[in-house]
């Protein structure tokens, strides 16, 4: 549900078991809810793998000998195929941004300095950002000003 409201137009799905049987039975319950959520599961690669033993994840498996790999079609109708993860990630186009939308900034907290102002902490999502940039708040007769922007990196 989540990859629907971001801007994930294609998708791609690691399956974590070995045996046929129930690779099958998770391929065809998975396609089912992609299904309803808005994806075409025709073009959605499914790959067993193994995280633990690097089984399918970089080179193909000979633990597994049923799968002789993914097909897809996209919507530009060219068929793609592989046999990995990683060929199925490198498969996947980079979302379009659209940067002539105005800019969306989900705000994330609201920091009271002093006494005398507020300061607003948002993730940009879309747009691109420098300090001083002025922009409308929406629903609002309001502006704010960007002050300065700043990446942190979460590990």
């Amino acid at each position: 549900m989540l990859a629907k409201n971001l801007p994930m137009s294609e998708l791609a799905s690691a399956v974590g078991f070995f045996l046929q049987p129930r690779y099958n039975e998770i391929q065809k319950e998975v396609s089912a809810y992609i299904k309803k959520i808005g994806y075409n599961p025709d073009a959605v690669p499914f790959v067993p793998i193994s995280g633990w033993h690097g089984d399918n994840m970089l080179d193909g498996s000979p633990k597994m000998p049923w799968f002789k790999g993914w097909k897809v079609t996209k919507i530009d109708k060219k068929e793609y195929s592989g046999t990995t993860i990683m060929d199925a990630l490198d498969n996947i186009d980079p979302p379009k941004r659209p940067n002539d939308k105005p800019l969306r900034l989900p705000l994330q907290d609201v920091y009271k300095i002093g006494g005398l102002s507020k300061q607003c902490a948002a993730c940009c999502c879309w747009a691109f950002v420098e300090s001083a940039t002025t922009f409308p708040i929406c629903d609002s007769t309001n502006s704010g000003q960007c002050f300065c922007c700043s990446v942190f990196l979460v590990t």
